[in-house]
Formats: C-alpha cells, sequence, structure tokens
C-alpha cells in the first residue's frame, strides 16, 4: 500500500530532533543512490572495454561522480587492472570500472 503523504509521520516530530539528527537526514536524502546495471548491460560494457582493447578502437565513457555532472573521458582502453577495478585510457586517465555508467565506441 503506498502512503499518500509520505512524510507525515515526520513532521510530527521534527521539533524534537537535535540540530544534528536534522543535518543527518538531510545528508542521507540527497546522496545518490548506487548505480545497479544489470547482467546484459553489463556484460555489454565489459565486451566493449575488451574489443576496445582488443582492436584498438577508441571508446567514449561517462563516470558517475556521485551528486556531480558526470565525467566524460574518451580514448582506446590502455590497460585492465581487475584486481583494483581500474580500466586505464590512452590520453584520458584511469577510471573505476564500478562507477562508469555508460561506454560506446566513438564516432570517426
Amino acid at each position: 500500500m503506498k502512503k499518500l503523504y509520505p512524510d507525515r509521520g515526520m513532521i510530527k516530530w521534527q521539533g524534537f530532533l537535535l540540530s544534528e539528527h536534522n543535518e543527518q537526514l538531510q545528508q542521507t536524502s540527497n546522496e545518490a543512490p548506487p548505480l545497479f546495471l544489470d547482467e546484459q548491460a553489463l556484460e555489454e560494457m565489459n565486451q566493449l572495454v575488451l574489443e576496445s582493447y582488443h582492436l584498438r578502437k577508441p571508446v567514449s565513457i561517462e563516470v558517475n561522480t556521485f551528486g556531480l555532472p558526470y565525467i566524460q573521458g574518451s580514448g582506446v582502453v590502455k590497460s585492465l587492472h581487475p584486481a583494483d577495478g581500474r580500466i586505464e585510457l590512452v590520453g584520458s586517465g584511469s577510471y573505476c570500472i564500478k562507477d562508469i555508467v555508460s561506454i560506446c565506441f566513438q564516432e570517426e
């Protein structure tokens, strides 16, 4: 059953909360939910990364920055570090694989 007024219970008690509690409530409401990609999207992303690595095709990626605009990077995959969970692009730097939101081949 969906509530029509989800904040109904909180309004009543907010006068009794300490300022630290209010700050904590605001922080938890501002946090972005973690990214959950389905199995098919992860497999497709893995395929694009491996193809870029082996065939030297340039890719364009977007990385989640959790609250800020996405970081965009592009280049050929230089190396993969599965132990660290990182991917390195030529001329663009190193990115955490779990934070990558999208990846596609660059238009030439």
